[in-house]
């Protein structure tokens, strides 16, 4: 739907915009929508903002952008847009913690990366009234674990939204069950908590600083699972997981390492191996395109850090991939 908005005509989005009438209302949402020169996403992103809910503020962080993406933000004029250029080009993790920081003065926020829209007009109204009345630290959407709550414990507070301790989740956190491959929230749909959020550290300069916080965020309390798809996620030509980026799934597995999930040590032990076997896998795919794009500094950057016995048996692994279409499976960890 949005993304046909022309950018360069401001009068013919205003029709696609929904009317606002409230007043007076406190924002409890912030939504930080981070942009580096895409401008093609614009003003459909900012679109899907707005449209999302009647009272969110909404910041468009610009992190070095080029003058035609600055342009395309300021197509669309609303009192709720706060537009924030950054002048030095930020890391990822960098970007999207200092905006926070900086930006981000209500109870709730959610990052959604520029190319992500949310199409469910009142899911963040649920999502946020579902929190509070639970004092939940987290919240995001997946329909598919329809499929597999009877696997963790859960509570059930509404017909799709279910509650479940932040640990149990850590158990499944990126596994695979009953055909559900890489169980991982979607961050276009996450809401979080800030003040949790900054208490624990925010994003990290790496390949997925959204999943690792999240990650975190489980330790410090519930979290609540909306059994629905509220938006639209897009594999960007241009993003992360389109490139090698060697160097951050490097800083990734390092992170990883260094990191503690939960309080428990041997779901801790089990967290780690599993996001560590991921990150690992993935770098691997990134060894493959150095190779094929000749990038030799890169290539033999990732051959450095995942070693000879890690690499044969990610080898190993590829061609099952290969055979069968997919990586072998990685099983919870549950009791």
């Amino acid at each position: 739907m949005f993304d046909n908005v022309e950018t360069s005509n401001a009068a013919a989005t205003k029709s696609v915009i929904k009317s606002v009438s409230v007043k007076n209302k406190t924002p409890q949402l912030s939504i930080v929508i981070p942009t580096l020169d895409r401008n093609e996403e614009f003003p459909g992103a900012i679109i899907s903002a707005i449209n999302s809910d009647e009272t969110a503020n909404i910041i468009i962080s610009q992190n070095n952008s080029n003058k035609i993406t600055r342009d395309a933000c300021g197509v669309i004029k609303d009192p709720r847009i706060l537009l924030k250029y950054w002048e030095k080009r930020l890391p990822i993790g960098d970007h999207w913690s200092t905006a926070i920081h900086e930006t981000v003065n209500t109870k709730y926020y959610t990052l959604i990366p520029d190319d992500d829209r949310i199409s469910e007009g009142e899911y963040y109204k649920l999502i946020i009234n579902a929190l509070s009345n639970n004092n939940c630290v987290a919240g995001f959407a997946d329909k598919r674990l329809e499929k597999i709550i009877h696997r963790v414990p859960n509570r059930k507070i509404s017909g799709n939204i279910i509650i479940i301790n932040g640990n149990d989740f850590l158990k499944i956190l990126r596994s695979d069950i009953d055909g559900v491959l890489d169980i991982c929230p979607t961050h276009f749909t996450t809401v979080l908590r800030t003040d949790v959020a900054k208490e624990v550290g925010l994003y990290s300069n790496c390949h997925s600083p959204d999943l690792l916080l999240f990650a975190n965020i489980c330790k410090t309390g519930d979290i609540l699972v909306f059994l629905g798809n509220p938006g639209n996620y897009k594999w960007n030509e241009n993003g992360l997981s389109k490139k090698p980026n060697v160097k951050m799934l490097v800083n990734e597995i390092m992170e990883i390492k260094k990191m503690r999930f939960s309080l428990d040590s041997n779901i801790n032990e089990k967290v780690k191996i599993r996001l560590l076997i991921r990150t690992k896998r993935a770098l691997y795919v990134a060894l493959i395109k150095s190779l094929r794009m000749k990038l030799y500094s890169e290539s033999y950057y990732a051959i450095s850090h995942l070693g000879i016995i890690n690499l044969l048996k990610l080898t190993s692994g590829f061609v099952l991939r290969l055979i069968s279409g997919r990586w072998p499976k990685l099983d919870p960890f549950l009791p």
